[in-house]
């Protein structure tokens, strides 16, 4: 609130065009054969919802970055367990491999892991269990596609 002074620019700030023009022209990319049958749902949602964060548009924008998701892992962890034995909330755990790559010079830029926990609780209705279970993996496609724009961002103004 009283940063103006000293000289401070969020890095979310649309002034930054550069930085900006830079998101737009990002694609989000995956090669869906690679991927678990179990897991590429989920990599269609972190790709959609990052490509619409990015406010990529494939028709209007000719990429000139490809950020590709390389590998994903899911993992299930037991968070809590009742009394009775039964297994009340689970986690669970996403790690990402990509790669950022120029297309311009086929320079790989950027090549990292990142990670994100969603949690889930469980009770006695198999169709609710499934439904908590999507609505954990769509929150993990909403935190993962915001980690990458601001993973992106970082990168973009360093350039």
């Amino acid at each position: 609130m009283f940063l103006f002074g000293c000289g401070f620019t969020p890095l979310y700030q649309a002034a930054n065009e550069q930085v900006s023009t830079q998101l737009k022209e990002t694609a989000v990319t995956a090669d869906f054969e690679v991927f678990k049958p179990q897991d590429k749902k989920l990599v269609y949602l972190i790709k959609t919802a990052t490509n619409e964060l990015l406010n990529y548009n494939e028709q209007l924008v000719e990429p000139k970055y490809y950020f590709n998701i390389d590998d994903l892992v899911v993992t299930e962890n037991v968070a809590s367990i009742e009394r009775s034995g039964e297994v009340a909330r689970y986690n669970l755990n996403v790690a990402l491999r990509y790669s950022l790559t120029d297309l311009e010079t086929s320079k790989l830029i950027a090549t990292e892991q990142i990670s994100e926990i969603a949690g889930y609780d469980t009770n006695n209705s198999i169709y609710s269990t499934h439904i908590a279970t999507q609505d954990a993996r769509e929150r993990l496609a909403d935190l993962i596609s915001k980690q990458i724009k601001r993973l992106l961002i970082n990168i973009y103004s360093t350039m």
